[in-house]
């Protein structure tokens, strides 16, 4: 950064130091009023882009889209199902109300209600809850399930996921703060302008996706613990020596600042590869991550440095960590016991698995899931419904071949056959599977007994699709597109770490070593039985951004002559980001949601190994550190640098600055 403008900017954020307050506290303001009113949209379907052609098929045969409109009711109470049904029909948007015969075992009625088509989510969501003011109206004791039912209650979950993690991250990551650099105004003020940069980000990308999706509700309380790297680095330069406030505050534009600046262009970097899968719901994680960690980057640099002339004292408990090997021999060993490890048990990630079941994704506490495992296990077939489109001169063989037939499925026989309006398809099948079609086998089975239809003579083309053909699809598109965003984020990485560094070896290093970590991370992955569903699977790449910043941190001092055992500030700070970013992380582990835990637990896994790679393998990849180190320190009072204070040998026996 210029030193100049370090300089002026200090001096000009002190002078108008009450009018820039209220400049930041009127941005907060104006973020709130986008989000206050902001949802979380819980629709699957809003991940894909509109011209994905599974996504087209399934709009065209199963364009009606009954499975989103038709809820299961089981009633308790059979003397009150007739005022129920009465009350039902008499719902606006209720298209039918019909009893399911076979299902009255334990005393209970069971009844199928079919929503109007059109209207979309939110339509379906105010019938939905007039259905239930009409039950409850009823008297008669009731459960709901149904892709609507499970839509609502996943969005509730989520919401209160997304609430009570980014809680727990915030009073986790603040007592961590507060224990290393002591409770005060300086620490409010920081954690205030975190929260700043971050809101001001997710106005930016409400206001250009609209709700946040499913993956998305998950990044605030991940970037909480994100930005708090760039307090900590703050704070650690500052209190490094016993200097003026100015001193304190522009050594941070130029001894912090650079690694700061393309640390946060990494991870910026390896967010915004997530755009790279052909999923439009990336898109918003990624612009969310990236606008994030940018937004807080730069609230932060521009307010803290010069807060730091108001409260100038700042303390940090810079004690080198007892792990942190101190001689040559011991970092030699520290490296090749993390290189073997990682090697070793990335073998293990062979076993990895994407996630075929998007039930095991929700909160498994969920009335409408549980009440529809009881409906599938009565029904002897799963009731999300498939649709089979066939292209037959002969739609009564097709029938009589589907009922005789040894197939995996059967023709559902709570809807209808209904004619194709598109030219050259007879008619549209509502198929039921024998077993739950949403696991991979299970949907394999199925598409095989309709590869065998398709060889008859009367059946010219069969087209199957349903809501389990989009789940799987989803997984397809994730593992495809993560291996895009990760390949792209080793060459923009390569590409920042060349300029940044502007040396071959230096940014050869901390690129073998982010690569061994990897193949660590995914070993543990594989052992620990995570499977790759839309949650983990976005961590893959970010996992590169995220860990190239201590790595960047370890190099850039490596070239001014510092080490870590060296320097306890700087091994300090890099153990106290990765355990603020693992408790961002990990306050996910709180969630109901198991898609959630999944990642957090993945998060900790990984980040933990990524820490692992920066502390103990990278320092002897790098080798023997520049014998000498000149670091200016600007002198703020008299704008230029005092060399005097700036330039010391470095040896053995002198620490690093």
């Amino acid at each position: 950064m210029n030193k100049g403008f370090g300089i002026a900017w200090c001096r000009w954020a002190v002078a108008h130091r009450r009018a820039l307050r209220l400049v930041w506290l009127g941005l907060a303001g104006l973020s709130l009023l986008v989000l206050v009113r902001t949802r979380i949209d819980s629709d699957w379907l809003h991940l894909f882009r509109r011209t994905d052609p599974v996504l087209q098929r399934y709009r065209r045969y199963a364009g009606r889209d009954e499975n989103a409109r038709s809820l299961y009711v089981r009633l308790d109470r059979p003397a009150a199902a007739a005022a129920a049904r009465k009350r039902l029909r008499a719902v606006p948007g209720v298209a039918l109300v019909e009893r399911l015969p076979g299902l009255d075992a334990g005393g209970s009625i069971w009844l199928l209600i079919l929503m109007r088509p059109g209207g979309g989510a939110q339509e379906r969501t105010r019938i939905l809850r007039d259905i239930h003011r009409a039950l409850l109206d009823s008297g008669a004791p009731f459960t709901l399930t149904g892709a609507a039912q499970i839509m609502l209650e996943f969005q509730r979950s989520v919401r209160r996921d997304f609430i009570f993690a980014s809680l727990v991250s915030m009073a986790l990551v603040g007592g961590l703060l507060a224990l290393a650099f002591g409770a005060g105004r300086v620490l409010l003020w920081c954690l205030f302008y975190e929260i700043l940069g971050l809101l001001v980000a997710m106005a930016l990308c409400v206001l250009v996706f609209g709700p946040l999706n499913v993956l998305a509700a998950a990044l605030p309380c991940v970037l909480l613990g994100l930005g708090a790297d760039f307090i900590i680095h703050c704070l650690a330069a500052a209190a490094e020596e016993d200097s003026s406030a100015a001193e304190n505050a522009v050594r941070i534009y130029h001894r912090v600042a650079v690694p700061m600046f393309w640390g946060a262009a990494t991870t910026a970097a390896a967010f915004a590869g997530l755009g790279l899968a052909d999923l439009q719901g990336l898109a918003q994680v990624g612009f969310l991550g990236a606008a994030g960690i940018i937004c807080m980057f730069a609230v932060i640099l521009l307010a803290l440095p010069p807060l730091l002339h108001e409260y100038p004292k700042v303390r940090f408990r810079s004690t080198l960590p007892p792990w942190i090997p101190q001689t040559p021999k011991r970092r030699a060993l520290a490296g090749t016991a993390t290189a073997v490890v990682c090697l070793g048990i990335s073998f293990f990630a062979l076993r990895l698995q994407p996630e075929e079941r998007l039930e095991n994704l929700y909160d498994p506490t969920m009335p409408s899931l549980r009440l529809q495992r009881q409906l599938a296990a009565q029904l002897g077939s799963y009731p999300s419904t498939l649709y089979l489109a066939i292209d037959s001169t002969d739609p009564t063989a097709v029938k009589q071949l589907l009922n005789s037939a040894d197939l995996p499925f059967t023709i559902d026989p709570l809807r209808r056959l209904r004619p194709d309006t598109d030219a050259g398809t007879s008619f549209i099948l509502p198929l039921m599977g024998h077993r739950n079609p949403f696991v991979r086998k299970n949907y394999d089975d199925i598409a095989a007994g309709v590869a065998k239809l398709q060889r008859h003579p009367a059946i010219r083309r069969a087209v199957l699709t349903g809501d389990a053909t989009i789940s799987l699809h989803l997984n397809q598109l994730l593992q495809r597109g993560m291996l895009r965003a990760l390949i792209l984020v080793f060459i923009l990485l390569a590409l920042i770490l060349t300029v940044s560094l502007r040396s071959w070896r230096l940014t050869l290093m901390p690129l073998a070593t982010l690569a061994v970590a990897m193949l660590g991370i995914l070993g543990f992955m594989g052992l620990a039985g995570i499977t790759l569903s839309a949650y983990t699977l976005t961590l893959i790449p970010v996992f590169v951004g995220i860990g190239i910043d201590d790595l960047l941190y370890v190099t850039h001092a490596f070239r001014s002559g510092r080490t870590l055992a060296r320097s306890p500030s700087m091994a300090g700070a890099i153990t106290l980001t990765s355990a603020t970013t693992i408790l961002g992380y990990g306050s996910l582990l709180t969630a109901r949601n198991p898609g959630f835990r999944a990642m957090g637990f993945c998060a900790v896994i990984g980040l933990g190994v990524m820490y692992a790679g920066a502390v103990f393998l990278l320092p002897p990849l790098l080798g023997k550190a520049p014998g000498n180190s000149c670091v200016p320190l600007p002198d703020a009072s008299a704008g230029h640098v005092d060399e005097s204070k700036a330039c010391t040998p470095l040896s053995p026996s002198t620490p690093s600055p």
